[in-house]
């Protein structure tokens, strides 16, 4: 057999063996992200159900369900937040990219108001 053949055979059986090993790799890291994105979340429900005034514990959540594209509950704990603690600018601009993103004009652009009357800068 030409030696160019068994080159290619060569490249071919390795391209195969490597998309299956990244078969089986991937998934598993993909499992692994969503086990910490879990532990996470739960880490900061049980912060705020112990301590339900902490507001970094509410912004954090907010974060963790926004990048889940869990909107709906990223908005809430944004909420919360900035109920405790009204001035934070970037709990305000995180909710407010969340509404614009939603197409909540009104709001997002209410959230982007707060912030230059805020400062200005």
């Amino acid at each position: 057999m030409p030696s160019h053949l068994i080159r290619y055979i060569y490249s071919g059986i390795f391209a195969i063996s490597f998309f299956l090993c990244l078969k089986i790799i991937i998934p598993s890291l993909a499992e692994s992200v969503d086990t910490l994105d879990s532990e996470i979340t739960k880490k900061y429900q049980k912060i705020i159900l112990q301590e339900p005034s902490n507001t970094n514990a509410h912004f954090n959540l907010g974060v963790v369900y926004s990048e889940k594209g869990m909107t709906s509950e990223a908005v809430d704990e944004y909420y919360e937040a900035l109920r405790l603690t009204s001035n934070d600018l970037s709990t305000l601009y995180n909710r407010g990219v969340l509404y614009l993103q939603n197409g909540r004009l009104n709001k997002a652009s209410a959230d982007m108001k707060k912030i230059i009357e805020i400062n200005p800068k």
